[in-house]
């Protein structure tokens, strides 16, 4: 029993060396397994939740129709882009000299600071913390976005635009943040990976 448990922790071990490992997945790709892999889409619809870490004691979370794409899952340069849909990101003891890099169309966004970050196309919100800008049009290269400000894209043009919040409540009540904060509370520091039932459908809790 004993031999058992060391080889357990040894596997967690190997596969939390890098980032992608997953730790709930609910009606997501068929074929997913404990590990996103690089390059593959993670794509998700109605009903579905996923999370997976992207470092220690930093998740991306998913609910409902989304689609998400590991694209670096070296420690040192993790790499998310999110295709469709909306990500949150719950940062914890993030390395400002190793930052995490969620790219969302042409607009790369540097998490460098613990915080509450929410990624979709037309909009990218720090709830809480701070983001570093990288965008080819030059417009807010470099730029920082503290809590509770907001780049959006206008119609028609899709020019980005930065705001303040006038009411975060909106945003914290949208089901993704609610789980987010839920699945942030309840996480401990040292997590046991347990497996569900095989197929589609896979729970993969702590």
């Amino acid at each position: 029993m004993q031999a058992l448990l060391v080889i357990l922790l040894l596997q967690h071990a190997v596969i939390s060396a890098r980032a992608g490992l997953i730790t709930y997945a609910e009606n997501v790709t068929a074929g997913v397994d404990a590990h996103m892999e690089t390059g593959r889409a993670i794509e998700s619809g109605p009903g579905s939740r996923f999370e997976a870490m992207l470092g220690s004691d930093t998740y991306v979370r998913t609910r409902g129709r989304a689609t998400i794409v590991l694209e670096s899952e070296a420690l040192d340069d993790v790499r998310l882009r999110v295709v469709e849909g909306m990500a949150a990101v719950s940062a914890m003891n993030i390395d400002p000299e190793i930052p995490i890099r969620v790219l969302v169309g042409d607009v790369e966004y540097v998490i460098g600071r613990d915080g509450t970050y929410l990624f979709e196309h037309r909009r990218v919100v720090v709830l809480d913390g701070e983001l570093e800008v990288r965008d080819p049009d030059g417009r807010f290269d470099g730029a920082r976005l503290g809590k509770e400000w907001a780049l959006i894209r206008r119609a028609p043009d899709g020019v980005l635009a930065e705001v303040r919040l006038d009411d975060p409540s909106q945003v914290e009540n949208l089901p993704l943040v609610r789980w987010s904060r839920q699945r942030t509370a309840r996480l401990t520091p040292d997590p046991v990976f347990r497996r569900g039932r095989p197929g589609v459908n896979r729970r993969f809790r702590f």
